[in-house]
């Protein structure tokens, strides 16, 4: 579901709320329940502030603008990481893949999950 179909169906639920006290709570609650699977939805698929990002150890994509040597201009970065909770970068963010360096992300989002086996 494109970015774009999103944002009408959550413009069409809001309108449907605002006339909320018209519905029975048997109607209403699979419109709740909608709703809700909507915004999770979102938050699974769009970049969040990294003020929300977990500090518990979970694995999540990072973005970062980052300074290339030798060149003036900064580049996105985008690399999957955690938080750590212990150790010599405890209380920053690190990259799974090269943990020697700590980072400052500005974004993240949760890790989807890896397609399915054949053997699945």
């Amino acid at each position: 579901m494109d970015k774009q179909r999103l944002e009408e169906i959550k413009a069409e639920l809001d309108l449907l709320f605002e006339e909320w006290h018209q519905f029975t709570y048997d109607a209403l609650h699979p419109l709740v329940m909608c709703y809700d699977l909507l915004k999770a939805y979102e938050q699974a698929t769009t970049w969040q502030d990294i003020s929300t990002a977990p500090r518990d150890g979970t694995e999540m994509l990072l973005f970062e603008m980052v300074e290339i040597f030798e060149q003036d201009e900064k580049q996105p970065y985008m690399f999957t990481g955690r938080f750590e909770t212990e150790g010599n970068h405890a209380g920053s963010f690190v990259c799974l893949e090269y943990q020697a360096f700590k980072h400052n992300p500005t974004h993240w989002m949760p890790r989807p999950k890896p397609p399915a086996t054949e053997e699945e």
